[in-house]
């Protein structure tokens, strides 16, 4: 659980996921286990904010984003 956290403490999301189902399936609840469940699908929804951030940017970027047409 100690590098579990750690490591989705720095964002890596196989832990965040991994932690997330641990606390959903071993402490069902339990109301620290639901505030952890909380905390850690807020990192999944704002590292999935950040990525669909990047890749669009690297797609207007590299000219790869489709132009949109008019009406």
């Amino acid at each position: 659980m100690q590098y579990l956290t750690e490591a989705a403490s720095l964002n890596y999301l196989p832990a965040v996921f991994d932690l997330l189902a641990i606390h959903e399936t071993v402490l069902p609840g339990e109301k620290s286990s639901e505030e952890k469940i909380s905390h850690w699908r807020s990192k999944i929804d704002i590292a999935c904010r950040l990525t669909e951030e990047k890749s669009l940017i690297y797609l207007i970027k590299t000219d790869l984003f489709p132009e949109q047409k008019g009406p």
